[in-house]
């Protein structure tokens, strides 16, 4: 979808640098879970984990009724 919102000559180019920050956030999300972990505990990251999952609940809905609207 993100490569249907540009002009042809800047889809490849945008499809790389959305990768990039994808695959970039994902590698200190894995790095970074180790170190959490030994500060906090598991029960703590389940509930941040839900904290986001929730919040992606509400911005898809949100999403959702806007375009229908």
């Amino acid at each position: 979808m993100l490569v249907l919102s540009y002009r042809e000559n800047e889809k490849f180019k945008s499809q790389g640098f959305n990768d990039l920050i994808v695959y970039s956030i994902q590698a200190v999300a894995s790095l970074s879970a180790g170190v959490f972990l030994t500060l906090t505990s598991w029960k703590t990251m389940n509930l941040i984990c839900i904290i986001f999952l929730i919040t992606i609940i509400l911005s898809t809905l949100r999403a959702d009724i806007k375009e229908r609207g």
